[in-house]
């Protein structure tokens, strides 16, 4: 357990003690967890970035989510008994692991903690239907306009694609479009800005 990256949590994490934290390092494609693993608590990105990977029964890959620095993500693991993704870091990672049993010891002993950690979720599942609707643009190039409005375009245009569904030509021939057309502006090597 350490003190040090206490302070970095966001709140009411930073409420906890630093007993029921962990800091754990992950290598690039090296999983932090396992689809099936039993939970130990939900986590916080220092550094790096987590895809959350989901094999169906059909033997698919599916990706859940993508967790970047300052993402919470695995909250459902606080109310079940085993992972039900992987947890696999795209790049090196550093990420809080923070106690399952100090996290709903404090959700029964801090009406305010719980509070927070409610709307904390609730805006994370805003951001998830944000993503689901532009999943359901069909034309690429407003669902690239879109991804850019909504702040989506934060690492690699690869990065991107991958995020919102599409291929990276695909990505590139939209923002080459999106940038002739002056809905989009190039600020620097493969980063854009929506007008």
């Amino acid at each position: 357990m350490f003190d040090s990256h206490t302070d970095s949590l966001p709140a009411p994490l930073n409420r906890l003690p630093s007993s029921a934290i962990r800091l754990r390092t992950i290598d690039t494609q090296k999983n932090l967890f396992s689809q099936g693993d039993a939970t130990r608590g939900l986590f916080f990105i220092l550094a790096g970035s987590i895809e959350l990977q989901r094999v169906t029964e059909a033997g698919h890959l599916v990706l859940v989510q993508k967790a970047n620095v300052g993402d919470t993500f695995a909250e459902a693991s606080l109310f079940h008994s085993h992972y039900h993704c992987s947890a696999v870091a795209t790049n090196s990672s550093e990420v809080i692991e923070c106690s399952k049993q100090a996290v709903i010891s404090h959700y029964r002993d801090d009406p305010d903690f719980a509070l927070a950690m409610c709307q904390r979720f609730a805006h994370q599942v805003q951001q998830a239907r944000s993503k689901l609707e532009i999943f359901s643009i069909r034309s690429a190039d407003d669902r690239v306009f879109r991804a850019l409005t909504e702040g989506l375009c934060k690492g690699s245009v690869k990065s991107m694609a991958h995020e919102i569904g599409l291929s990276p030509e695909v990505v590139y021939r939209s923002l080459n479009s999106l940038t002739k057309s002056g809905r989009v502006m190039k600020i620097g090597y493969g980063r854009y800005k929506a007008q």
